[in-house]
């Protein structure tokens, strides 16, 4: 099962409160149970671009 996790915030590259570490760890815990998880952020002034890319979706509504 391939999972997409979208949040504000994610452990360690943005931290404000609890949200961060739950989506931050979710991804490792996940794996060995055959869960391939994705977090999906929005971009953040001072995040380095390391492995970062623009991708576009296109949708209606």
């Amino acid at each position: 099962m391939r999972v997409l996790m979208v949040a504000p915030e994610a452990y360690p590259l943005v931290k404000v409160g609890g949200l961060a570490d739950v989506v931050g760890a979710l991804p490792k815990a996940l794996r060995p149970l055959g869960v391939e998880a994705a977090v999906l952020l929005p971009w953040h002034r001072g995040l380095e671009a390391q492995g970062v890319g623009e991708v576009v979706y296109r949708f209606a509504g």
